[in-house]
């Protein structure tokens, strides 16, 4: 399984995620919690991520596009 390498730039500071074994299709920040980060790959999962601690806080798995 490949990870995929997820590179942001928070506030001058990098922030490397490499949890999804596909492709990113979307990311959203939290809008009042600039730490927190949403992602939805193509491996059918939701992540949540501290950018704080660079670690991923939860998985949701989905059945992908309907």
């Amino acid at each position: 399984m490949k990870k995929i390498h997820l590179s942001l730039s928070l506030q001058s500071r990098d922030c490397h995620f490499k949890v999804h074994s596909d492709t990113v299709d979307q990311l959203s920040w939290h809008p009042k919690n600039p730490d927190k980060l949403a992602t939805a790959s193509s491996d059918k999962t939701v992540r949540l991520f501290d950018a704080r601690s660079n670690k991923c806080s939860s998985v949701v798995q989905t059945k992908g596009w309907l």
